[in-house]
């Protein structure tokens, strides 16, 4: 498990760091780089969000069903509800600090659900080993 998280984690930071790269960019030519730190805070949340929903996971893999079941309904009671307080937040500053924080938000949750999919097609792939 830790090998495949390792893994994991390499790859996103890299595909994240090419993402980043392209924000940056994009939101200096637009001349609104000082959204930056709004894409930062999307990214703790979906770094939180993801972290929450790998670690319910494993933890949900030795308990029961009942137990599992409610685990993973828990972990989305856990995300959702951070999310739409960090959104709240951001939106009260300034709407253009909600798109960014959407923005960040959304690149680094989706490309680690990229990853997650291709971690476990080189699994189906190759017979269990990434």
């Amino acid at each position: 498990m830790k090998d495949v998280l390792s893994l994991f984690v390499r790859r996103l930071a890299v595909s994240l760091a090419c993402g980043t790269l392209l924000v940056v960019v994009w939101l200096w030519t637009a001349g609104a780089i000082y959204l930056l730190g709004a894409v930062c805070l999307g990214y703790v949340a979906a770094g939180v969000c993801i972290w929450t929903l790998v670690w319910r996971t494993w933890r949900a893999a030795g308990l029961s069903q009942l137990a599992a079941k409610r685990q993973m309904w828990w972990g989305l009671a856990v995300r959702l509800g951070m999310l739409t307080g960090v959104l709240l937040v951001a939106v009260k500053i300034s709407v253009p600090v909600f798109y960014g924080t959407v923005l960040g938000f959304g690149l680094c949750y989706g490309l680690a659900m990229a990853q997650f999919l291709r971690l476990a097609w080189e699994q189906n792939k190759h017979g269990g080993r990434a």
